[in-house]
């Protein structure tokens, strides 16, 4: 019987759902998550968490659902931390983390549509790259640390709902 909306976002907030109650509007916004597709490239995580505290009076849980592969947002979260009850799902896939050794690999970057060629199966650039992930996940759990919200992981072949499950039974 809680109030639910939805701020959906790349390098500029895309569409906004203001909270309601109801059965109808929670299956509208996991509609419009399947459906959502965005208009631009890019990430600004600052702009979208200034949407959410311009928007949003009332104390609140909120979730903040990302990849954080973003800068400049950690002063925004500490003052949506300091006001809302903030929880952070950093979404990763096993990839991210650790490159298979498959030899030369043209990449292109999902938002800045850059290509590069990088040779996978040099084990200096596996582990510079994995090294990179995991200074990253790093650099993201201090932010929120600070901010003195909390973190989820969760990669993207595991089961969400466990890892969430485990989460809210450990904050009780």
């Amino acid at each position: 019987n809680d109030k639910v909306g939805v701020i959906f976002f790349s390098n500029k907030v895309e569409k906004y759902i203001p909270p309601k109650k109801g059965r109808t509007h929670a299956l509208f916004i996991v509609r419009q998550m399947l459906t959502v597709e965005p208009r631009t490239r890019g990430t600004n995580l600052d702009a979208a968490i200034k949407y959410f505290n311009n928007t949003t009076r009332q104390k609140s849980i909120s979730f903040l659902l990302s990849d954080f592969l973003d800068t400049g947002y950690e002063n925004g979260l500490k003052v949506i931390g300091k006001k809302h009850d903030v929880i952070g799902i950093k979404v990763y896939d096993k990839m991210d983390m650790q490159l298979p050794d498959a030899g030369l690999l043209q990449l292109e970057d999902a938002e800045t549509g850059k290509i590069k060629i990088i040779d996978s199966s040099d084990p200096m650039v596996r582990y510079n790259y994995q090294q990179q992930f995991f200074q990253q996940t790093e650099t993201c759990t201090n932010y929120f640390r600070k901010a003195g919200a909390d973190l989820l992981h969760i990669r993207t072949d595991e089961d969400y709902v466990k890892v969430l499950q485990k989460f809210f039974l450990k904050r009780k």
